[in-house]
């Protein structure tokens, strides 16, 4: 299980990683498609708690998955449980959730490059992510707690800039649906 949080994304932070950091990829472009039951409001389905999605990999021979994420909050930051419904093409993981009495309210695109980072015995990964419609961020996903907590402070991000939130909370935001 991974922790995540996400801080801005400050040129200060992208050069220190640029500079810091074991390696560096871009990651293929992902589209990710949000779904809640049908006539549900989010406030009763808050993706704050529970998020519905069918993740499209974007020029990639890579399945799109449909899965359900159980959001956990942790002391700092946040974790996932994964229950997966499918995997295949998009247009019959859309006919899936139809048929599971889900609909979509929401989708957005991510341009992602993942840094590797040491925190003394631990690596995590850093994401700088640009997500369609709702902004940059830089995303920690680390192995545990301790090491969470140790990139927060080689970022320089004080407790005001963490945000526990997963990106369908931050686009339901966006959009003025929570």
């Amino acid at each position: 299980m991974d922790f995540s949080i996400r801080i801005p994304a400050t040129d200060e932070r992208i050069s220190f990683l640029e500079k810091y950091c074991t390696s560096k990829k871009e990651l293929p472009q992902i589209k990710d498609y949000l779904y809640k039951p049908i006539g549900v409001s989010l406030a009763d389905f808050n993706p704050e708690n529970v998020c519905v999605r069918i993740r499209e990999f974007i020029d990639e021979a890579k399945p799109s998955t449909f899965i359900k994420l159980t959001i956990v909050k942790q002391e700092v930051g946040y974790s996932d449980e994964r229950e997966e419904y499918g995997t295949g093409i998009p247009g019959e993981l859309f006919e899936k959730a139809k048929e599971m009495n889900f609909e979509k309210w929401g989708e957005f695109s991510t341009h992602t490059f993942e840094f590797q980072i040491s925190t003394g015995n631990n690596h995590c990964s850093v994401l700088l992510q640009d997500l369609d419609q709702i902004g940059k961020y830089l995303k920690i996903e680390a192995p545990d707690q301790e090491t969470l907590v140790k990139t927060l402070a080689l970022l320089k991000a004080n407790e005001s800039e963490r945000i526990e939130k997963n990106a369908g909370v931050l686009l339901a935001e966006k959009m003025e649906l929570i």
